[in-house]
């Protein structure tokens, strides 16, 4: 069956309906639930790592530790943004499900399940993960590339020559691909 790209009223007014199916929601409230439980997890264990008196702060702080953000110290820090970056991969995998779901809709496959919803959305782990790695070590070389910059304009006499003649072609040009790519990767994360 031949997808259909024609946009039409009644499609338009039909995409509440589409987005509030029972499989759609169950698989994004499944993700949301991980999520959260990552997140707490994590901000829960990092606060036992960044304060002694771990009580106080899980007592204080039940569901979402929002007021521990700011430990004191780095092994606290890391575990912290490790489960809020495991969280926001738990959304993404429940997107991407969810996307699986529309898709095999689009193909005339109503009854494609919520476990292989599920399972398509597991199996694609790695490549979710490397599309974002391969952004943020993009945006990483991009500010290597602004650190070089930066220490050849040190050089004595001619580092301030070199900065005024590179300003308008590499360094505008790759900062503003920069600002477009950090776009994109906020938005990936959405999408």
């Amino acid at each position: 069956m031949p997808l259909d790209y024609d946009i039409r009223i009644k499609d338009l007014l039909s995409v509440p309906g589409k987005a509030l199916k029972a499989k759609k929601i169950i698989v994004l409230s499944l993700s949301i639930i991980i999520a959260a439980i990552l997140f707490n997890g994590f901000g829960h264990l990092a606060g036992l790592i960044g304060n002694p008196k771990g009580g106080d702060i899980i007592s204080g702080q039940f569901f979402i530790p929002l007021k521990i953000i700011s430990f004191n110290s780095i092994p606290a820090q890391i575990i912290f943004y490790l489960g809020s970056i495991l969280g926001i991969f738990a959304i993404m995998i429940g997107f991407m499900a969810v996307a699986a779901i529309d898709f095999e809709e689009s193909r005339g496959n109503r009854f494609f399940s919520l476990l292989d919803s599920m399972k398509f959305a597991l199996g694609k782990i790695k490549q979710l993960f490397l599309s974002e790695a391969a952004i943020v070590i993009f945006i990483g070389f991009i500010v290597l590339l602004g650190i070089i910059v930066g220490l050849i304009s040190r050089i004595p006499v001619l580092g301030p020559i070199l900065y005024s003649v590179f300003f308008l072609f590499p360094n505008f040009v790759v900062a503003l691909f920069a600002v477009l790519i950090a776009i994109v990767s906020v938005l990936s994360v959405m999408i």
